[in-house]
């Protein structure tokens, strides 16, 4: 996932949004 794909958010919106897709990532993997 790229910062730059994501100019609208801040950095703290865009930390928590890499988090979210990172908890999903490994959710999907286990599954």
């Amino acid at each position: 996932m790229d910062r730059n794909e994501f100019p609208h958010l801040n950095d703290s919106q865009y930390e928590s949004v890499r988090k979210m897709a990172g908890n999903f990532g490994m959710e999907a993997l286990q599954s």
